[in-house]
């Protein structure tokens, strides 16, 4: 039924988008342009009523829609980030159930006080105060029952809708945000594992006072439930308390980006769901300084060796102004349909350096990281000759590149809501600095290094793009073979689910057919709509 409701969910959104869109082509640019932003923040709501009517993995896809920036604006986004507040915890007979089915045994066998009330409450989990037998403030974390089949069945049923999309729209291929998110969120739901993670970041931390990652009691823990030191802190996120405790919010600001830089060039292992949950301030206490704490670490990240050639490549190309050098290396690395033309993404990137280039390192606390997505102005899309969906459809983030790209503007929106005086890319320049410096020392280094300079003096040869000038940019037509099996797929898909309404009223199933029926109505009305347009 879940995958069901999703299916016939995801079928009248794009049924009402479908005749959003082509209703108003009649009218002029600004009141289309409004009709159409009126519509999309009118199903973002409803997405989100839906999420919260469905729980679970929907209440994290929410999560994930709220800071991915490159999809949607700040308004969209914040109604998706409200979902997080809507999470009522679960009863505390399915915290027992676990603790049964994990040790055999209650919490209040375990523990000398086990509070019964969570102290946060999630998606997947829910957290719990104790005290060990030996005195130890803890807290303890368990898996809802029941989550680990139903998480399988709806990623099932989010690949269904996105491939839905998808055949309505070609342009919108959401596929690569579902394969990271879905492999993250299994990847949550292993408590050993996260276990795991906890050690090791805590390893890497070990010689730092300043960062705090909880210890793991092993004999409370297993796959399902997870024990670990408290930290005791303030949430990052609460202005008002950090500033009624006397702390320094442009240290801890500083300290974060500092944190997060460690961990991304140093360690090449990170905390890849740093949301202002999972981030606490601990104030100096005369002996130790101020220190951030960091919890739930289901969702971490490594970072494998290409992905640091092409963070050297870029660094490179930068501090060369090499625009052309960028558009091969975007179209090398995957983030660039092989199928885009390069000179126009080449003069886009002109475009935009002229903008942005020529700030001072101080200025850049000015943009909203949060927005970088929408750093690219329709105006500039015009004047290079291309439309957004050109952008939408042509440029894509690899694999790891989502959550990294999500992890690096979920620090800086964080840092800059601590103060926004603050200047995270002069707080990060010295250990970027160190780190370059380390691998300019290796041989495989200065080879590339040599051959970036032949590549450039090649460049400089050549005829600079023109930056204003507008290009054409053809679509290529779809092809007849490709209309035809969409038609008869529309037709075989408004009869099968016709006959199936009729077999399930006739099995007696009223009330699944009145569900299935609107289904094949659907189907039908995009059958028609299809055959008109072509």
């Amino acid at each position: 039924m879940r995958t069901l409701s999703l299916f016939i969910f995801t079928v009248r959104l794009l049924i009402i988008s479908v005749f959003v869109y082509h209703g108003t082509k009649p009218l002029s640019a600004p009141r289309r342009s409004a009709a159409r932003n009126k519509v999309t923040l009118w199903a973002a709501k409803k997405i989100a009523t839906f999420f919260i009517e469905m729980g679970g993995i929907y209440i994290k896809a929410a999560q994930f829609l709220s800071t991915v920036s490159n999809l949607f604006d700040s308004e969209f986004t914040e109604v998706f980030a409200s979902v997080q507040d809507k999470i009522t915890p679960r009863p505390y007979a399915q915290v027992r159930y676990r603790f049964l089915n994990e040790f055999g045994s209650e919490p209040e066998s375990l523990f000398q006080e086990f509070d019964h009330t969570a102290i946060a409450a999630a998606s997947l989990g829910q957290v719990h105060l104790a005290r060990t037998k030996d005195g130890r403030k803890v807290a303890v974390k368990f898996l809802h029952p029941g989550i680990e089949s139903q998480i399988r069945q709806d990623i099932r049923a989010l690949k269904l809708a996105v491939n839905l999309i998808l055949w309505v729209y070609p342009y919108l291929d959401f596929r690569p945000h579902l394969y990271e998110f879905s492999t993250m969120t299994l990847t949550e739901i292993d408590y050993e594992n996260e276990a795991e993670n906890m050690r090791r970041i805590r390893d890497n931390f070990a010689n730092d006072p300043r960062v705090v990652v909880p210890s793991v009691v092993d004999e409370l823990s297993g796959g399902t439930v997870l024990t670990t030191e408290y930290i005791e802190g303030i949430n990052i996120s609460e202005i008002e308390e950090l500033d009624a405790r006397g702390i320094a919010r442009r240290e801890a600001a500083e300290l974060l980006v500092e944190t997060y830089v460690r961990m991304i060039f140093d360690d090449r292992f990170y905390h890849a769901d740093p949301h202002s949950g999972n981030i606490f301030v601990i104030p100096p206490d005369g002996v130790r300084p101020l220190r951030i704490g960091l919890v739930d670490f289901g969702a971490t990240q490594s970072i494998p060796e290409r992905m640091f050639n092409v963070f050297e490549r870029v660094f490179e190309i930068l501090r060369r102004r090499d625009i052309p050098a960028f558009v091969d290396l975007a179209l090398e690395t995957g983030m660039l349909s092989p199928d885009a033309d390069a000179e126009v993404y080449a003069n886009l990137a002109e475009v935009m350096y002229a903008r942005y280039g020529s700030f001072k390192i101080e200025n850049f606390y000015k943009i909203n990281p949060v927005r970088f997505g929408r750093m690219i102005k329709m105006r500039d899309l015009n004047a290079v000759g291309m439309r957004l969906r050109d952008i939408i459809s042509e440029v894509r983030l690899p694999r790891r590149y989502i959550y990294f790209s999500r992890a690096v503007a979920l620090i800086l929106s964080i840092a800059i809501r601590l103060d926004d005086r603050v200047n995270v890319f002069m707080t990060a320049m010295p250990h970027l600095e160190r780190y370059l410096r380390a691998r300019q020392r290796s041989p495989l280094w200065y080879m590339r290094s040599k051959n970036w300079q032949s590549a450039l003096k090649n460049a400089l040869t050549d005829k600079r793009l023109e930056v204003f000038r507008p290009l054409h940019h053809p679509r290529e037509p779809e092809k007849k073979e490709n209309r035809t099996a969409r038609e008869a797929m529309l037709a075989s898909l408004c009869a099968l689910s016709g006959f199936a309404a009729l077999q399930l009223q006739q099995t007696g199933h009223p009330e699944t057919a009145v569900l299935v029926l609107p289904a094949s109505v659907i189907f039908g009305l995009i059958f028609l709509y299809k055959v008109m347009k072509d």
